[in-house]
């Protein structure tokens, strides 16, 4: 049985930190989204377009962090980090101190150019995917047409080269809307050599005005008992009682918050934040 479970590149490490080193930076960028996820911690919307930091807070956030061991830089939002104007300028310097960069995104703004820059800098990518039913995204996303979006952005990364988990993973978070669709996204991801991200919903945000979408607390557990025993089958043994299916939630040792009002903290249980 492989206990060394897929991961994706820059956003989980399973190495010992023995030096209590700072691996993974994640930055927030920009407040502004173009959809309105029902669980969405920032309740991100479409306005404040012009709140994101510049470039160079970017870049000396960086420097500050290279000489504590720095690895990865993971834009987290709290809006879409694909809308944010100063992205691919900061993908191209991270490039040149040979930081890998992670991008957390909705996937609705990908199209073959755009993947096709993010491949050619190493970015790894996590997109969201919280309905294998296109319908079911709709609902969670806020706005109807974002899960044939999101399909197509996958099908889009699959074919210009995004063809395993290291650099490839898709994120479901987990609500009563969703969750009989939870076993075919895990097995779809096993299958198709995606990294799977997968979340409870959290009481929080927008998700405080949709109190029907949070799960018993029993419920996810359960899930996480069930998707075991599918990876064992698969090959792969993890154990249920971890945070987070299939990856535990070891992000607090090595990770640095840093959010757009300059303050930072240690990384806890994530949620969701694109």
């Amino acid at each position: 049985m492989n206990t060394n479970l897929p991961s994706l590149e820059g956003y989980l490490f399973s190495d010992q930190n023995e030096n209590d080193e700072m691996w993974s930076l994640r930055l927030e960028t920009n407040e502004n989204c173009n959809i309105l996820c029902k669980y969405c911690y920032a309740s991100a919307t479409s306005r404040n377009k012009d709140k994101f930091i510049d470039l160079n807070t970017v870049k000396k956030r960086v420097e500050q962090a290279i000489p504590l061991g720095l690895r990865s830089v993971i834009f987290i939002g709290p809006g879409e980090p694909l809308l944010y104007p100063k992205l691919f300028e900061a993908l191209e310097y991270l490039k040149t101190v040979q930081i890998i960069p992670v991008i957390i995104t909705n996937g609705t703004l990908i199209t073959e150019e755009i993947g096709k820059k993010l491949l050619a800098l190493n970015v790894s990518i996590l997109m969201k995917y919280d309905g294998m039913n296109p319908d079911t995204q709709d609902y969670l996303a806020g706005k109807k047409g974002t899960g044939k979006k999101i399909h197509h952005a996958l099908s889009i990364l699959q074919k210009i080269g995004y063809e395993n988990e290291q650099k490839l993973g898709l994120s479901f978070v987990t609500t009563n809307k969703n969750i009989s669709e939870a076993s075919d996204f895990w097995l779809f991801c096993r299958k198709n050599n995606i990294f799977p991200n997968m979340e409870q919903i959290g009481d929080e945000g927008r998700a405080k005005e949709y109190e029907d979408l949070l799960l018993d607390s029993g419920s996810f557990f359960q899930l996480k008992q069930k998707l075991s025993e599918m990876d064992k089958e698969l090959g792969y043994s993890w154990d249920p009682s971890m945070p987070l299916p299939g990856i535990g939630c070891n992000q607090f040792l090595y990770s640095c918050y840093v959010s757009m009002k300059n303050k930072m903290g240690a990384v806890t249980l994530l949620r969701q934040r694109s």
